[in-house]
C-alpha cells in the first residue's frame, strides 16, 4: 500500500508559486527564441514583414514638363471676379436637374389593370419587374393555375407573382398547401394585375 503524505497549507503555495513562476519563465523563454529565430531566419530568405529601408533618389531630369496654363496660348486673359453692386440682392438662381429619360419597356411587356376582390397566392415579391416576368415565366409551365405579375406601389419589392385568383382566402390557402408551395394568400387589395 502506497503511504500517503500528508502537505502542510503553508508548503502547498510555496510550491504553487514555485511552478507559476517556472511556466511563466518557459513561455518567455519560448517566445523570446522565436522572436530571435524569425529575426535570423527573415535575415536568410528576406521576409516581406521584416521591413528594410529602401532609397530612391530622382533626378530632375526625369519629371516631365508641366502644363502652360491654357490662357497664355490664346490671346485671352483670365476670367476677372466680378462683385454686384452694393445696392443689388444676390439672386439665387436654382438649377433643375435634367429630366431622366423614362425607361423603355420591351414591346413584349402588356399593360396594367386594376381589378379588386380577389384572392391570390403570391409566390415571390422583387425590386425589378424583369426578375418577376422570368419567374412567371418559369412557374406558369408548372402551375394548372394562371400565373400574374402584379404591382404593388409604395412596397419595398412592388412587383409581385402571384397565381389564382381564387374566390375565398381559404381556397387560396388549400391550393398553396396542396401544390407544397412557398408563399401566402393574399387580397388582391392594392395591387394592380398586369394583362397578358
Amino acid at each position: 500500500m502506497p503511504v500517503r503524505y500528508r502537505v502542510s497549507e503553508q508548503s502547498f503555495n510555496m510550491q504553487a508559486r514555485i511552478s507559476t513562476a517556472l511556466a511563466y519563465l518557459l513561455a518567455l523563454g519560448v517566445a523570446l527564441s522565436i522572436f530571435i529565430g524569425l529575426g535570423k531566419a527573415g535575415d536568410k530568405i528576406g521576409l516581406p514583414w521584416i521591413s528594410k529601408e529602401e532609397i530612391t533618389e530622382i533626378s530632375p531630369s526625369g519629371l516631365e514638363p508641366t502644363l502652360p496654363s491654357p490662357y497664355s496660348s490664346s490671346g485671352y486673359s483670365p476670367p476677372e471676379e466680378v462683385t454686384p453692386p452694393e445696392d443689388s440682392l444676390l439672386a439665387v438662381v436654382a438649377v433643375p436637374p435634367p429630366p431622366k429619360p423614362a425607361p423603355e419597356r420591351p414591346a413584349s411587356y402588356p399593360t396594367a389593370y386594376s381589378e379588386t376582390g380577389r384572392f391570390f397566392v403570391q409566390l415571390y415579391a422583387f425590386q425589378e419587374e424583369p426578375r418577376a416576368w422570368a419567374q412567371k415565366q418559369r412557374w406558369e409551365s408548372r402551375l394548372s393555375r394562371r400565373v400574374w405579375v402584379g404591382i404593388a406601389a409604395g412596397e419595398l419589392a412592388p412587383y409581385k407573382v402571384l397565381v389564382g385568383p381564387f374566390g375565398q382566402w381559404q381556397e387560396a390557402r388549400q391550393y398553396l398547401r396542396s401544390k407544397r408551395l412557398n408563399g401566402f394568400p393574399r387580397e388582391q387589395k392594392d395591387i394592380r394585375l398586369f394583362e397578358d
